[in-house]
């Protein structure tokens, strides 16, 4: 579900933060003392918690606008081997409409393939990059039904 405002699409997406897990402060002294490793169940470590930076919705809106810029350059530029790397980090960029369109067209005219020394089906892709590419493809009207475009999406599995 997108929406179009004053010539962006805004797309909905999640905020994955890095965060590091807080032991259990009686689990690390179990273990100093050396009665980790009597039993089963001391063996698994005790979570209390997660330990997360600080951030704020405008550090988040600056880390989308660098990604959103990151990718606009590499579909403008037509390079093949950053576009795939993002998709791979972020599969939800596929909803970028000029991101989803390129490849699309590079789909179409066959000018995805495999670089050099790669074998194929070295590379795989999110279900959601293929779910939208062929659901694009159709609704677009280049190609008349999923099974067609499904097979002509073979050439995403040797694509770096």
């Amino acid at each position: 579900m997108t929406e179009k405002t004053k010539g962006r699409e805004l797309v909905p997406a999640e905020l994955i933060i890095p965060a590091k897990p807080v032991l259990d402060c009686e689990w690390v002294t179990r273990r100093l003392r050396g009665e980790w490793g009597r039993s089963q169940a001391a063996q698994s470590i005790d979570v209390c918690g997660l330990e997360t930076s600080p951030t704020s919705v405008a550090d988040a809106e600056r880390l989308s606008r660098a990604v959103l810029r990151k990718l606009d350059h590499a579909v403008y530029a037509g390079d093949r081997t950053e576009i795939a790397k993002m998709l791979r980090d972020r599969p939800e960029l596929i909803f970028v409409a000029n991101v989803r369109d390129k490849l699309s067209r590079w789909v179409l005219n066959g000018s995805l393939r495999a670089p050099r020394g790669r074998p194929s089906g070295a590379t795989t892709w999110s279900p959601l990059v293929v779910a939208s590419l062929v659901e694009h493809l159709v609704s677009s009207g280049a190609i008349r039904s999923r099974e067609q475009a499904f097979s002509r999406l073979g050439v995403l599995a040797s694509w770096a």
